[in-house]
């Protein structure tokens, strides 16, 4: 007689719930790209507050103008990014503001003046109200209805994974080879799961 699932021991329910999570081809594929992602979006955006004070000269309290404006931006876009994800759904959503994620590394690999991080963090809030919005909406979608917090809960904590390597390897690459490779290595590493996104 085949047991049930509940009568089974912990850590054959886990390994049976891995393998029909990995089995979901939108879940796992939406997963691998948002690890290269999350890898190479950290890879440089903790050094860019280190990069805007020792190699620009910007003093450290202009920063927080920077987070107002890009948590001003945010609040003020993000109603227009929902419609656009009704119309033309989450995912392209994702992709036509990913863009804008791809290239913030190289407009801080270009900045030159103490004052064009507020540009940079106009387009940070653009970019990224519309990408945030599209990528929790999207992870409910392709879950099942069935252990969707599990799958979820996957998500995070694989993603956790990704956010913490990815601040050790730029950290590590900053020290080798300085800071603007590592803003450009970013945008590669970003391009790249993007590009397996969309793919």
């Amino acid at each position: 007689k085949q047991q049930s699932s509940f009568s089974l021991p912990k850590r054959e329910q886990l390994k049976n719930f891995w393998h029909e999570a990995f089995a979901q081809r939108d879940f796992r594929n939406y997963l691998i790209s948002s690890m290269i992602w999350n890898v190479g979006v950290t890879l440089a955006s903790s050094l860019f507050v280190v990069h805007f004070v020792d190699n620009m000269g910007g003093a450290a309290g202009a920063w927080a103008i920077f987070t107002g404006t890009n948590l001003a931006t945010t609040i003020l876009i993000q109603r227009y990014w929902g419609r656009l994800a009704d119309v033309f759904g989450q995912k392209n959503v994702m992709i036509f503001s990913g863009f804008g994620v791809v290239l913030l590394p190289v407009l801080w690999w270009s900045a030159s003046h103490v004052w064009f991080p507020v540009i940079i963090y106009i387009v940070n809030g653009l970019a990224w109200g519309g990408y945030n919005l599209g990528s929790f909406n999207l992870l409910l979608e392709i879950t099942p209805d069935d252990n969707r917090t599990v799958y979820v809960g996957i998500y995070n904590t694989l993603m956790g994974v990704a956010m913490a390597v990815g601040p050790l390897l730029g950290g590590f690459a900053a020290e080798i080879i300085g800071l603007r490779p590592v803003f450009l290595s970013s945008a590669v590493v970003r391009g790249l799961g993007l590009y397996v996104f969309y793919r």
